[in-house]
């Protein structure tokens, strides 16, 4: 027969106190003003920006959680969006334009693809649309 023995109040009180100490000690070693990296504003101005991916010419494709799909090329975002699909959006909590993903074969089939959620009939549903891109701009 097995027994479980089970730590006194004082064990316990003693291995949170050792636990909390330990975090202690890594957040105040972490606070220091030297940071290991550079830090750089790439975009702003951008709504609720959700997901992002670079496609190997370089630009970077933005999905913005009220609908838009906007673009950077060169460090620059492109004024307009390079689709806009707020129509079809339904946006509250936790829920809008929540992904994008190029194709793996982007460069030859200008496939992107987008993960939202939409209202059909007052329930809420997520779907994957297929988009492609023409002109550098999207059609469906």
């Amino acid at each position: 027969m097995v027994t479980a023995v089970r730590p006194s109040k004082g064990e316990i009180a003693l291995k949170l106190a050792a636990i909390g100490m330990l975090l202690l000690t890594l957040v105040m070693s972490s606070c220091t003003n030297e940071v290991p990296y550079r830090v750089e504003v790439a975009a702003d101005h951008l709504d609720v920006p959700w997901e992002m991916d670079v496609a190997k010419d370089g630009r970077i494709f933005i999905a913005e959680r009220s609908g838009q799909v906007r673009v950077m090329v060169d460090d620059q975002l492109l004024p307009e969006p390079m689709i806009n699909l707020a129509e079809d959006i339904h946006q509250e909590a936790e829920s809008g334009l929540l992904g994008l993903v190029l194709d793996p074969n982007f460069e030859q089939n200008r496939y992107v693809y987008v993960y939202h959620t939409y209202d059909k009939n007052g329930a809420l549903y997520n779907r994957v649309l297929c988009l492609k891109e023409q002109n550098k701009v999207s059609c469906m």
